[in-house]
């Protein structure tokens, strides 16, 4: 369902183009060269863009590269309470979910 829905919206090439960020730079997260090739991939600045993750460590490394970053809380990602609850960095979002980031991002 996922799947017809992204590609309903035009959303799906945008996140081809994401999906393949790490080719495009030849390397992988956290290196800065990943997180300045997706901004790239979009002709947009950095400053443009925003990490969305559940881990402090790629919000940290995002954010050094100039990237604006959102936490989206996983608490049971490895197990009953055995996620992250809270970001371990300066964030510009911080959200229980999608659906929250969504709505704090058009406030």
């Amino acid at each position: 369902m996922f799947p017809g829905r992204l590609h309903a919206s035009g959303q799906g090439p945008h996140l081809r183009r994401l999906r393949h960020t790490g080719r495009l730079a030849r390397d992988y997260k956290p290196k800065p060269v990943v997180y300045l090739a997706a901004a790239g991939a979009f002709d947009l600045e950095p400053g443009e863009t925003m990490m969305v993750a559940a881990h402090t460590s790629d919000l940290a490394a995002a954010a050094a590269a100039g990237l604006r970053t959102a936490f989206i809380a996983r608490p049971d990602e490895y197990g009953p309470g055995m996620g992250e609850t809270t970001a371990g960095t300066t964030v510009d979002v911080s959200c229980a979910s999608l659906l929250e980031l969504a709505a704090a991002l058009e406030a």
